[in-house]
């Protein structure tokens, strides 16, 4: 039984082999980003918490979490790295360290939600599944530790693996009846980054529709199924209304409850209304902007990244369109191709009118997607975003078939509720750029799992792994000099 766990040596034993890699090469030499977040840690670990860099736009989460692991790390072991207390190679080991923890808590996560899978499962595929049912949840949660955009960074001094950790520590503690030391973790998913918010919402939403599915916030036996959990558009507005009396209904409570979540989220607000915006500092460069493209460059990057899993969905959305297309009416094939045409006139519609160019995405060739907008997305004389239309189109058609091969996401009010949540976090940022969309990848699968078995997942496991193995080869032997006569190197 314990073979069943070597998977999870992948990428713990790659994020180990990366950060040392990572420590000989730069060693105590910030990159990019590194100095501001290096800078601040320092000055606290010297006590001079009063001092805040203007150009650092998250809270100070990281920093405090590293000085404090740092002081207690020389006072246990009366040591200190060869680079000195707070270096940042020191920095980068800890941040690897939350990346170790970042894999049970996601292993719990999708144990938690794996039941109601089981419970869906005929007699004759669990005997045809067997033992493979334990192996392939540790394997689903290998494919989310080795997402390319996440890895990288679990070796760097920044805020995703802490960000991310904080968010699923939060989520399982709430799942698991801990409300106040959920919203504990809350406030530290807030101090990692602002957006973190929206989960919070997102958790406590979770948490209420949980109780409404199992008919604990409603007095009316006679529900049928499909107003608890409707499976078919129709029946979501009907479904809407009954949650919302229901919870109107058991409103007191509900917040009795979720208080300590209420709390910290009126909290960040306020201090969002004081602070005038919701970055902390650069805010000129940092504005909300409409940026509903955002949601295109997430699906078809998900889709792409998890290219084994997308493509096992496909095949079982062919086979399952072939069947029906035997059997279907001129006035069904009608309607297919006119629900067709529609999503590719919307997609095309936030393409022209909802793409927005930050200054940085032109003007920074160290990061993936300054190639990918200037030969792709803005190749062909700008006509480059407009052809991806029907692959956008197809990367959601993957996504929302996933979801609704997913028992506990086959809800339509479980995918507007992640669908909603993905938006709101993505939408206002102005800036395309791989880093935003982890958290968003992470509550996408912790919660669908598209591999048939356990195969399928060591396919996308090992896949995952080379782009990750490729991205940091490329990122140690490929330095180049940039504009400022600094050496460069390509990164996510």
């Amino acid at each position: 039984a314990g073979l069943r766990y070597v998977p999870a040596l992948v990428p713990l034993l790659g994020a180990a082999v990366q950060t040392y890699h990572m420590n000989r090469a730069l060693g105590d030499n910030p990159y990019m980003d590194e100095l501001f977040h290096i800078r601040q840690t320092k000055a606290y670990c010297a006590g001079r918490f009063r001092t805040w860099d203007p150009k650092i736009t998250t809270p100070p989460g990281l920093y405090l979490l590293v000085a404090a692991a740092t002081r207690v790390h020389n006072l246990t072991l009366g040591t200190t790295f060869a680079d000195g207390p707070c270096s940042l190679t020191e920095a980068r080991w800890i941040n690897t360290v939350l990346f170790v923890f970042c894999l049970p808590i996601t292993l719990w996560l999708i144990k938690d939600l794996r039941p109601c899978e089981n419970e869906s499962k005929k007699d004759d595929d669990k005997r045809q599944e067997g033992n493979d049912g334990p192996l392939k949840t540790i394997v689903h949660s290998c494919c989310l530790m080795v997402y390319p955009p996440f890895f990288l960074f679990c070796s760097m001094y920044y805020t995703d693996v802490g960000s991310v950790l904080a968010v699923l520590v939060s989520y399982l503690l709430l799942r698991r009846g801990c409300s106040v030391i959920s919203a504990l973790f809350g406030i530290l998913a807030l101090l990692f980054r602002q957006t973190n918010a929206v989960w919070l919402c997102f958790i406590a939403a979770d948490h209420i529709l949980s109780k409404y599915e199992s008919g604990l916030l409603t007095q009316k036996s006679n529900l049928q199924p499909e107003t608890l959990r409707p499976t078919e558009m129709s029946n979501l507005p009907k479904a809407l209304f009954h949650l919302i009396a229901a919870v109107f209904h058991n409103l007191f409570s509900l917040l009795k409850y979720l208080l300590p979540h209420v709390l910290v989220v009126a909290g960040f607000i306020l201090a969002v209304c004081i602070n005038g915006s919701v970055a902390l500092g650069d805010k000129e460069n940092h504005q909300l902007t409409p940026h509903v493209a955002q949601m295109l460059y997430f699906a078809g990057s998900t889709v792409a990244f998890q290219s084994v899993w997308s493509i096992r969905t496909l095949k079982g959305g062919t086979d399952e369109f072939r069947s029906r297309w035997k059997h279907a009416q001129v006035s069904t094939v009608f309607k297919w191709i006119f629900i067709g045409i529609l999503c590719s006139l919307a997609v095309l519609f936030i393409t022209w009118r909802f793409t927005v160019v930050h200054p940085f995405l032109l003007a920074d060739n160290r990061h993936y997607t300054f190639y990918i907008w200037k030969r792709i997305l803005n190749g062909l004389n700008g006509r480059g975003r407009y052809l991806l239309a029907p692959g956008y189109v197809l990367a959601f058609y993957v996504l929302q078939k996933q979801m609704c091969e997913s028992r506990i996401m086959q809800s339509r009010l479980r995918q507007l509720l992640l669908f909603g949540a993905v938006a709101v976090v993505l939408i206002p940022s102005p800036l395309f750029e791989f880093r935003y969309f982890i958290t968003p990848f992470f509550m996408f699968y912790i919660h669908c799992c598209p591999e048939k078995n356990a195969v399928s997942g060591m396919l996308q496991l090992l896949l995952s792994t080379a782009i990750c193995g490729a991205v940091f080869l490329v990122f140690l032997l490929k330095p180049f000099q940039w504009v400022d006569g600094t050496l460069a190197r390509f990164m996510w």
